[in-house]
């Protein structure tokens, strides 16, 4: 009997400690389950929104927030907490140099890869690394449009090559030349991408409904190679007229308000470019497309490259050196006046220069140092500021996202002061 009740009080005992333990399970997990809830609410987030008033509206932007992490393709959306109320002119952007030229597609013999390359990435890749402006070179090739790299040369120039082909073909064009009477010079170079390629990669790239990115197509150079080599010329009405129905195939072409004109595209802000949350295309063209046809396509997202103002002269050498000298000082010059292109190419001097991409990456391999966001410029010994900043840093072989950055990190700079 005594033994029972004994045994009946441990179990008690036994249930109630258990049910003590569980229920200091419970509180603990009820604890931790809070902390944990506070720390992730105070983390920043791709999807928290976050609102931004530019004059006088207020929107909510999805996707808004400041990202914890560098994305490339969508550093525009990503950082319009920052932006969104800079103008074009008031912000950095990558620019791809012959933007088309990342295969070779067909050209002439001499054309060779390492001289007409000068991207290792195609279009969309680029864009995927932040990439937002791109030097589009037309030319029409077996009848059809692609990009193209091509250079007019003397045939006496070929003769002092140090390549024994190029001076055998040399010879030979000037001996034809002096016999017959034939031509005395000649065009060499190679095609690239498709345009149909490239506007496959436009749309792929602007389709997500989240992404809100700014591209331009400036579209330059063109070339009809199919009329024989000594009588390579621009495109006449009728090529442009086709090419811009192929154009057109471009998703979400950026179309002015109300059809105005004489509306400074570079006065524009994201906000405005981005008011329907997608992203714009801006497709502009030089001086040789016809004035009748530009006519024709107003309202429909192309417009004559003067709209930007645009200040590109590139240094036209091989050193380093001399290309960082000559750019930092032009943008000291002309930065404040204009929409200034940073050219931050290197030219290849002969035929036996090193390639197009050999002597890129030298020159990028230098570009942070030279843009430093902290500290002078060693050159001019001046910080970047509203005044001194390049608006389009213009590169041969874009491989990774560090420009892009860097672009995106001369642009926060600036925001706290006015052009």
């Amino acid at each position: 009997m005594l033994l029972n009740i004994c045994t009946l009080r441990v179990e008690k005992i036994q249930t109630g400690c258990n049910l003590m333990v569980r229920r200091i399970q419970n509180f603990g997990l009820l604890v931790i389950g809070a902390l944990l809830l506070v720390v992730v609410m105070a983390l920043p987030s791709f999807s928290h929104e976050m609102e931004i008033t530019i004059n006088d509206v207020t929107v909510t932007r999805g996707d808004a927030a400041v990202p914890n992490r560098f994305d490339a393709a969508n550093w525009m959306h990503d950082n319009l907490i920052f932006l969104a109320d800079k103008s074009l002119k008031e912000i950095a952007i990558i620019g791809s140099h012959d933007s088309g030229m990342s295969s070779r597609n067909g050209g002439t013999e001499f054309g060779t890869e390492c001289r007409t390359l000068t991207q290792s990435k195609n279009v969309y890749e680029q864009l995927l690394l932040g990439a937002r402006y791109f030097d589009i070179r037309p030319v029409i090739s077996g009848g059809k449009y692609k990009t193209g790299h091509y250079s007019r040369f003397k045939l006496k120039d070929l003769e002092n090559s140090e390549s024994t082909l190029e001076r055998i073909g040399g010879f030979l064009g000037r001996v034809i030349t002096d016999v017959v009477g034939g031509p005395t010079e000649t065009s060499q170079g190679a095609n690239g991408q498709s345009i149909q390629d490239i506007i496959a990669n436009l749309n792929e790239f602007t389709a997500p409904d989240n992404r809100s990115e700014l591209l331009i197509l400036h579209l330059s150079h063109s070339l009809n190679t199919d009329v024989g080599n000594s009588s390579y010329r621009q495109f006449d009405l009728g090529e442009w007229k086709d090419l811009f129905k192929e154009l057109e195939k471009i998703n979400y072409l950026y179309v002015v308000p109300n059809n105005s004109t004489g509306v400074a595209l570079t006065d524009i802000t994201l906000f405005d470019f981005f008011n329907d949350h997608r992203s714009k295309v801006i497709i502009l063209v030089d001086d040789t497309v016809p004035s009748a046809l530009m006519d024709e396509y107003q309202g429909k997202g192309f417009y004559y490259d003067t709209s930007f103002k645009i200040y590109n002269e590139y240094a036209g050498t091989e050193s380093v050196d001399v290309m960082v000298n000559d750019q930092l000082k032009k943008m000291e010059e002309k930065a404040a006046d204009t929409y200034f292109f940073l050219s931050w190419t290197l030219t290849q001097q002969s035929f036996d220069s090193d390639c197009v991409v050999t002597l890129a990456d030298r020159a990028n391999a230098k570009l942070k140092e030279n843009l430093p966001i902290e500290g002078k410029i060693q050159v001019l010994d001046k910080e970047i500021s509203s005044q001194l900043f390049p608006n389009i840093i213009y590169m041969d072989n874009i491989v990774d996202h560090h420009p892009a950055e860097l672009a995106l990190d001369i642009s926060k700079k600036i925001s706290t002061t006015n052009r």
